[in-house]
């Protein structure tokens, strides 16, 4: 675990901006309710075209799919913040 993982040790909160947190909030619930509102219809209409079977493995393939989506996204960084004011000075 790197040093900038860890947080800020106050109260067990990282030390990031409270707009990214509501960000990260927000894809999350996002992200659930997408996933009830397609994943229900399309492992159903996978049920009803073939076995209850096919629908586990459209289920896990989904989840598979979102995983990647997602490890690929988070590997992505965004640039550093601006050195602090006493380095100008």
């Amino acid at each position: 675990m790197r040093a900038d993982d860890r947080g800020d040790r106050r109260g067990g909160r990282a030390a990031r901006p409270a707009g990214s947190r509501g960000e990260a909030t927000g894809l999350q619930s996002s992200a659930f309710t997408l996933g009830a509102a397609a994943g229900a219809p399309v492992v159903g209409f996978v049920v009803d075209h073939g076995s209850p079977a096919w629908g586990f493995a459209a289920a896990g393939a989904g989840g598979l799919l979102v995983a990647v989506v997602a490890f690929a996204l988070a590997r992505t960084r965004p640039a550093p913040l601006s050195a602090p004011a006493e380095a100008a000075a």
